[in-house]
């Protein structure tokens, strides 16, 4: 299947979900928040086993970006109690997310100088967490993941280059992680950090040499909120008082 078919159902399974869970949340929810998002990103990525690997190539910090559609859901303003300023969060993303790995040599007595990876995959998480006078927010939660397409280089320190569109195989489909994020509101935008710690591993092979890869990733991201439904049918606080 092309990138661009995956790329369609992707869309067409997030839209989907998104208007499902906006409605299953409209049945109940006292604030919802609704938006689209967009991050810049910084991965590193190491291989966790067999030494020899690890000695002969190294792992520069890589790069990446994503875009998406981001839903919050808790309480209303009314239901937080001046006495008690916090209030329950929880926040679910789904992102089209790009990344550049890169793998460089370190031994001089090979032809190999670095391999590139133009990796897409999408990205779901669920978070929950508390918010904080309606300003700060801090989040935790799972990451799942599955990756759409790879596409490999190869250079050479003879100048030559090779290219595998199709490289999937050489990475598992499925990944889990822990997300944590600690997020600034201000008017409808949500301005964050969020750090992935990769649970299960990224990749399992290297030049046919089975290893353990792992992958953490940084995101510094801006959400925008294109419309808030806040719900007063309920004005009692949550906490009682």
């Amino acid at each position: 299947m092309s990138l661009s078919r995956k790329f369609k159902r992707v869309v067409k399974s997030i839209l989907i979900f998104f208007l499902i869970l906006f409605s299953l949340f409209d049945l109940s929810a006292q604030s919802i928040n609704f938006g689209v998002l967009a991050t810049a990103n910084s991965s590193s990525y190491a291989v966790k086993s067999s030494a020899d690997e690890r000695n002969d190539l190294s792992y520069p910090l890589n790069y990446g970006g994503s875009i998406g559609l981001s839903l919050r859901y808790g309480p209303s303003k009314q239901q937080v109690s001046r006495k008690v300023p916090f209030r329950p969060t929880f926040q679910t993303e789904g992102k089209l997310a790009s990344t550049i790995l890169l793998i460089q040599s370190t031994n001089d007595q090979t032809n190999f100088e670095k391999e590139t990876y133009e990796i897409t995959r999408f990205e779901f998480n669920l978070m929950g967490g508390a918010e904080y006078k309606g300003k700060f927010q801090l989040l935790f939660g799972p990451t799942f993941n599955t990756i759409l397409e790879a596409k490999k280089t190869e250079d050479f320190k003879v100048g030559e280059s090779r290219d595998f569109p199709e490289s999937d195989r050489e990475f598992k489909r499925f990944g889990i992680g822990i997300n944590t994020s600690l997020g600034f509101l201000w008017k409808n935008f949500l301005f964050s950090v969020q750090y992935e710690r990769q649970v299960t591993d990224f990749r399992t092979s290297l030049s046919n040499v089975p290893v353990s890869f792992k992958m953490n990733t940084l995101r510094i991201g801006t959400t925008f909120f294109l419309f808030n439904k806040n719900n007063e049918k309920n004005k009692d606080s949550i906490f009682g008082l």
